[in-house]
């Protein structure tokens, strides 16, 4: 009886440290997914940078915060295109003050697996988003943010 409580035990430890470090792996990844877009959101853009020039300031806004504030979503159509597995495309935009999208591009990063022909879908369907306003010290602003679009093989 009590070597099966022993091995009940060290099964479900052993569950419990594959678990953690399953999650331990997700969490490197997504930190390093997320270094990898701030690197690549502070590289040169001319579209953005133009409008700072103009306007003054294009403030950065995160990820979460970009999608978390859209009042329509496009999602790019990946019909006819083979997925392996789960695939990723990061695309950066600038919200005018309207909430439309001023303009967008492909972030190329290591992280986003996907071909080219879903990137440049994704990267389509992100200029049809719209967003709620936003607000610095009451008036809109121009932002910067990152859309990240996942595929998954179904």
């Amino acid at each position: 009886m009590a070597r099966r409580v022993l091995l009940v035990v060290l099964i479900t430890m052993g569950f419990i440290l594959a678990a953690v470090a399953q999650s331990n792996d997700s969490s490197a990844q997504n930190q390093a997914r997320s270094r990898s877009v701030n690197q690549a959101q502070r590289q040169e853009w001319p579209c953005r940078d133009d409008i700072r020039e103009r306007t003054g300031s294009v403030m950065r806004i995160s990820q979460g915060v970009t999608a978390a504030n859209a009042t329509s979503k496009v999602q790019p159509d990946a019909a006819g295109v083979v997925l392996t597995g789960s695939d990723n495309a990061f695309v950066q935009i600038v919200i005018d003050p309207d909430g439309n999208v001023a303009c967008a591009r492909d972030l190329a990063i290591p992280e986003a697996t996907l071909s080219v022909e879903l990137r440049s879908r994704a990267l389509e369907a992100a200029k049809h988003w719209k967003f709620k306003p936003y607000l610095l010290n009451g008036n809109p602003v121009f932002v910067d943010g990152v859309l990240w679009f996942s595929f998954a093989n179904q």
